[in-house]
């Protein structure tokens, strides 16, 4: 009995230990998988990794890839191809962006001139927007039944030769209402009711109408030619937009009328990836070049990030031109280049380099056949950060070297030379 059971113990210690073996075994498979696994980023997939960490472009968690194929080129492979080729020159060690913008209004130099009273257009002077206007120039008359009831009673306590201070305080009400001092003392000597009140420039400038300001318009005749009496002798105004209010348009009361703008500098807005926005830092230089052979220097000024790269793909810099000559018109279209306060390194187009999944690799020509077609080598070389589709090289290209445009094509060729 008692040899049975030690039989019994020796066998169960012999599947304990065949166990704990098999676990260990499948253990050290799987770290040794793992060990052999390369990792990988979501969003920048030519970034490939063997350790896991994370990202050098977007700084997100590398994930580990399964499946992987490892396409492995030799650089003693050689390829013949009549494809084109880019010589590294001067050029090529840039950090510079090239983008592109447009010309706005500088909103910094807006005067706004508000209605101090809620009426209607009866007259508008101003027949386009982006017209220059004089200190003191007429712009529109208003007709406003509440400004008709304060000038009967102002003119009621004149005849009834009410008390002094009852009759000063009426006047005062009227010129904080809108009024002009001279208005007012036209009123006053005249003993006539204006039915309409004429509205003047503040400012001179340029005007500019927002039509957010308008409550309605009412359907009438007017509408269909925007409100004004368009005669022949009209036809030389220059090419200004029209403006976006009309006689019979109502106006609120602290609303405004218009805008004036001595347009004497301009904003430009600058498109740049979202991807790179972080590398633009203010007061960084910015070289501009416009229409009519229009060349300036600038610095950069604002910086609006774009937070929701799901909607845009895009964010904006903007810089600040002088225009004291008004050459710059709005809405031009602006090429800009951004100079990198980086130091500069090599970068080429991405589609020039092939990642095989561990390396990056380029074909540089070595040599002409008769016949014009170029003999390639793999070159392997170390790239950095990936931006406006071009590679940032590290390590593996030097002035004078000629590589191949397409590197995917090269990899494809049948024409071999192992």
């Amino acid at each position: 009995m008692k040899k049975k059971l030690n039989n019994s113990k020796v066998l169960i210690s012999c599947m304990i230990i065949i166990v704990f073996a098999m676990c260990d075994k499948r253990e050290k498979s799987a770290n040794s998988k793992l060990a052999n696994s390369l990792f990988s980023c979501p969003m920048d997939p030519q970034i490939i990794s063997k350790t896991q960490g994370k990202c050098p472009i977007c700084k997100m968690k590398l994930e580990l890839k399964t499946n992987v194929e490892i396409q492995s080129i030799s650089p003693s492979k050689q390829v013949l191809s009549s494809q084109k080729t880019i010589k590294i020159s001067e050029s090529d060690f840039s950090n510079n962006y090239i983008l592109s913008g447009i010309t706005a209004i500088a909103a910094d130099r807006n005067k706004t001139v508000p209605a101090k009273f809620g009426g209607r257009i009866e007259k508008l002077y101003i027949k386009y927007n982006y017209k220059y206007i004089s200190t003191g120039e007429k712009i529109m008359e208003i007709y406003s039944p509440e400004l008709v009831s304060m000038q009967e009673e102002f003119l009621f306590l004149l005849k009834t030769k009410s008390d002094k201070n009852l009759i000063l305080k009426s006047k005062q009400k009227l010129i904080l209402s809108g009024i002009s001092q001279n208005q007012v003392e036209e009123i006053e000597r005249t003993g006539i009711v204006k039915n309409t009140i004429t509205i003047y420039s503040p400012y001179s400038g340029f005007a500019i109408f927002n039509n957010q300001n308008i409550v309605s318009t009412p359907q009438s005749k007017q509408q269909s030619d925007g409100g004004m009496n368009m005669g022949n002798n009209e036809t030389s105004e220059p090419n200004y937009l029209m403006a976006t209010i009309a006689e019979g348009s109502y106006v609120n009361n602290r609303s405004t009328l218009f805008v004036v703008n001595d347009m004497k500098t301009k904003w430009i807005w600058i498109s740049v990836p979202s991807e790179n926005i972080n590398e633009i830092e203010l007061n960084m230089l910015v070289k501009l070049e416009l229409k009519k052979g229009i060349k300036l220097n600038t610095n950069v000024s604002f910086i609006e990030k774009n937070t929701d790269y799901t909607t845009s793909k895009f964010s904006r810099i903007r810089v600040t031109v002088p225009d004291n000559e008004n050459k710059i018109l709005i809405d031009m279209p602006v090429n800009a280049e951004v100079l990198s306060n980086k130091k500069s390194e090599i970068r080429i187009p991405k589609q020039a380099v092939f990642f095989t999944g561990t390396s990056a690799i380029v074909w540089l020509k070595t040599g002409t056949l008769p016949n014009g077609n170029g003999v390639f080598s793999a070159k392997h070389i170390l790239t950095g950060e990936i931006s406006n589709n071009k590679v940032e090289i590290l390590n593996g290209l030097k002035i004078g070297d000629e590589i191949a445009t397409n590197a995917g094509l090269m990899v494809d060729s049948e024409t071999i030379i192992n």
